[in-house]
C-alpha cells in the first residue's frame, strides 16, 4: 500500500519513507503525522517486516522507520536482515520502542540503527527526526552521486569539475555543521589554518588548497552518530564513547574510493584526525610519521581554532594561554613539525 497526500505519480516524489508497524492503529498514526512533512515525500506503510524487506529490493526507500515489537522479526532482526542488502546499508532507521532496556537500544545501534522515537511519541518531535534524517541521506547521496559523475566527467573541463565540486563539498560541510551543532565559520578556519600551516611545512600550492577544501570533513562521520550520543551535554559511558569514536572510520567509508583528491584527503583526514602523536588516539592507535601528514595538519588547526574561539560550552582563550597549551601538546597529542609551523605563522592566522 502507497500513502501520498497529493495526486502525483510516483516518478514525481522526491523522497520515499517505509514505515513497518504490525499493528495497523500505530501504523495509520505514523503515516498520517508525516501527511505535511513535504508533499512530495512517499509513504510506504507495511505490517509484516518481511514484506517489507521484498519491497526494499526492488526499490531502496531514503528512511525507514521501525518498530522493535513485532511477530516473527522484530525490529532488530529486521535491521540485520536489510544492512546485508546490497546497496542498503547507508540507509537510514530510526526505531520505535516502548522499552528503556539499554541493552536492547546498544543492540539496535550496534546492528545499523541510526536514532530512536520513544511511544508514546511527540508529533513535532517525530516528523523533525523525519526531516533531518532525510537530511542527511540527500546530502550523503548527492556526494556519491557526484563522485560517480566526476569519474565520467575526467576529460571535461577541468575548471568546470572543479567548481561544481567545489559546491558540492560546501554544501557538504553545511550538513556536517548542522548535524555536529558547529558553526560553519568553524570549519571554514579550520580549512584556512591548515592551508597555511601546510605551506610553512613545505606542501606546495595545490596540495596545500586540497587540504584547505578537504579538512572541513574530518567530522562527516558524525552524520550516523545519533543525537542522544552526539549532543549529549554529559560525560559518555563506556559503550557510547565506543559508538562516538566509531565516526572515524564510518567518514573514511563515506568518502574512500573516489577519484576526487578532495575526498581521497578528506577520507585520510576523517580517519586519522583522532590518532595522537604518541600513539594514544584512535581508532587504531598509529603514531608519529605513520598518521598521514594532512590529518597531523588539521589536528594542531582543530585544536587552536576551537581554544580561541567561544563554544557553547567554553568561553574563548586567551592566544597566550592557547600557544602555551599547544606548545605542552608537542610530541604527546600534536605533531612537533605542525606546532611549530603553526607557531611560526601564528600572525598570519589571526589576522
Amino acid at each position: 500500500m502507497l500513502l501520498s497526500f497529493k495526486k502525483l505519480s510516483e516518478k514525481q516524489f522526491t523522497s520515499t519513507i517505509m514505515i513497518i508497524d504490525d499493528q495497523a492503529s500505530s501504523l495509520d498514526i505514523l503515516a498520517e503525522t508525516l501527511k505535511n512533512i513535504d508533499e512530495k515525500v512517499l509513504i510506504k506503510p507495511f505490517q509484516y517486516a518481511s514484506e517489507a524487506l521484498k519491497e526494499v529490493k526492488k526499490s531502496s526507500p531514503d528512511l525507514i522507520i521501525t518498530d522493535y515489537r513485532m511477530p516473527v522479526m522484530n525490529g532488530i532482526e529486521f535491521t540485520k536482515k536489510l544492512r546485508r542488502i546490497p546497496g542498503c546499508k547507508d540507509i537510514p532507521i530510526m526505531m520505535i520502542t516502548i522499552m528503556k532496556d539499554r541493552a536492547i537500544l546498544y543492540e539496535a545501534l550496534e546492528n545499523g540503527v541510526n536514532d530512536f522515537l520513544n511511544k508514546p511519541f511527540d508529533k513535532t518531535e517525530y516528523k523533525s527526526k523525519c526531516k533531518n534524517l532525510l537530511s542527511l541521506a540527500k546530502h550523503q547521496s548527492k556526494l556519491k552521486r557526484r563522485s560517480q559523475s566526476l569519474t565520467k566527467k575526467i576529460n571535461a573541463s577541468s575548471e568546470e569539475i572543479h567548481i561544481r565540486e567545489q559546491e558540492t563539498l560546501d554544501r557538504l560541510t553545511k550538513a556536517c555543521a548542522y548535524k555536529d551543532c558547529v558553526t560553519g565559520a568553524h570549519l571554514e578556519r579550520i580549512g584556512r589554518i591548515s592551508y597555511i600551516i601546510a605551506l610553512e611545512l613545505g606542501l606546495n600550492e595545490s596540495n596545500a588548497d586540497i587540504l584547505r577544501i578537504a579538512s572541513p570533513l574530518h567530522d562527516i562521520g558524525k552524520i550516523a552518530i545519533p543525537d542522544e550520543i552526539l549532543l549529549k551535554r554529559g560525560k559518555l559511558t563506556e559503550f557510547e564513547f565506543k559508538k562516538m569514536k566509531t565516526h572515524t572510520t564510518i567518514g573514511y567509508d563515506i568518502l574512500k574510493d573516489s577519484p576526487s583528491p578532495y575526498l581521497q584527503t578528506g577520507a585520510l583526514i576523517a580517519l586519522n584526525h583522532h590518532e595522537k602523536y604518541n600513539g594514544t588516539g584512535y581508532p587504531y592507535g598509529i603514531s608519529a610519521n605513520d598518521i598521514p601528514i594532512e590529518a597531523r595538519i588539521v589536528a594542531v588547526a582543530d585544536v587552536f581554532d576551537s581554544l580561541t574561539n567561544h563554544r557553547p560550552y567554553k568561553a574563548a582563550w586567551s592566544l597566550d594561554k592557547t600557544i602555551n597549551y599547544i606548545k605542552s601538546e608537542k610530541g604527546k597529542h600534536l605533531d612537533p613539525d605542525c606546532v611549530e609551523a603553526l607557531l611560526e605563522k601564528t600572525d598570519d592566522i589571526t589576522t
